[in-house]
């Protein structure tokens, strides 16, 4: 209860610092051209069309305009936002948030697809900009960065240009070992829904590829395929998915298969099975007992014959 309190004591007082920080000086605010104006200010609804005639896929959202950005119920339902979708959010981004994004840290912001900020002017006007340094989808890295700890591994964002390089904790080196990435080659994002991203990538030789997806974990929901061939991700930048991959041509998949679900799914066909097996058993059970039944009455039927010729005798 006391650290939930401090802790919200201290993002009321990171968020208020906020405008302050260098991450909203890359900004540069969206031309309103077209977009309908009110007497006093553009409402929240034309500030969405505007950012959603950007068809760039799966860029996050940092809304200021109102309330919490954190836990946003109204951007929360038109974009992807930087603080997610509920209160429950997973350790490594709520680190994330205390120590990077709350203090307005431009390469954390690029490095998650931050590519729209939503504020209210003192005026009263919500204003979208635009930020350019996002670094979209997917990119190469050309450097890896190894840390130690986990305190080395998110203090190194402070300081680090995630185009260039990735943090990388040890325990990862086997994963990586042999890797000297150039972060030459071309790869993109080519299909997504929200339990599938599909990518493709051309690439010289051997390259690191880093995601702006929340790393969650081995068997936590999340398995990954590289031309078919079921492999780990790799966490970079303390809470990102990153994947080596080969040299050539190669199609890579997300799929979210979480194992409870598919644990409950295969419940549902065992129990499915048996009710059907069941319902065979009644149903055979009953023509089975039909038909006795109608031999029972065939054979009372012949007997009526001989009855009654034992009574004219």
């Amino acid at each position: 209860m006391i650290k939930g309190i401090i802790y919200s004591l201290m993002l009321c007082v990171s968020i208020s610092t906020l405008n302050g920080m260098p991450f909203l000086h890359l900004m540069v605010q969206l031309p309103q051209n077209g977009v309908e104006q009110g007497n006093t200010l553009i409402n929240y609804e034309n500030v969405a069309k505007l950012i959603k005639q950007d068809k760039s896929h799966r860029y996050r959202v940092m809304d200021l305009s109102s309330g919490n950005p954190f836990i946003n119920a109204n951007a929360a339902k038109e974009f992807n936002i930087v603080g997610g979708y509920s209160a429950a959010k997973l350790r490594r981004y709520e680190d994330l948030i205390n120590y990077h994004i709350a203090n307005g840290n431009p390469a954390v912001y690029n490095m998650l697809n931050t590519r729209y900020l939503i504020e209210k002017g003192a005026d009263g006007q919500i204003r979208p900009s635009v930020n350019n340094g996002a670094l979209g989808t997917v990119w190469l890295v050309k450097k890896i960065r190894w840390v130690n700890s986990p305190e080395e591994e998110i203090g190194a964002l402070y300081a680090f240009d995630p185009k260039v390089e990735a943090i990388v904790h040890k325990e990862f080196s086997s994963n990586l070992e042999g890797l000297y990435p150039t972060g030459e080659g071309k790869i993109a994002l080519s299909s997504y829904s929200s339990v599938e991203l599909n990518y493709e990538a051309v690439l010289k030789r051997e390259e690191l590829a880093v995601f702006p997806e929340i790393w969650y974990g081995p068997d936590l929901g999340w398995d990954v395929f590289i031309n078919g061939k079921k492999v780990e991700p790799i966490r970079v930048n303390y809470a990102l998915r990153a994947l080596r991959l080969p040299a050539g041509y190669s199609e890579i998949q997300f799929i979210f298969r979480p194992k409870s679900v598919y644990i409950g799914r295969q419940i549902s066909s065992v129990f499915s099975f048996l009710s059907l097996v069941m319902l065979g058993f009644v149903v055979f059970t009953s023509i089975k007992k039909s038909m006795a039944e109608v031999d029972m009455t065939e054979v009372k039927v012949e007997k009526k014959p001989l009855e009654e010729k034992k009574r004219k005798k």
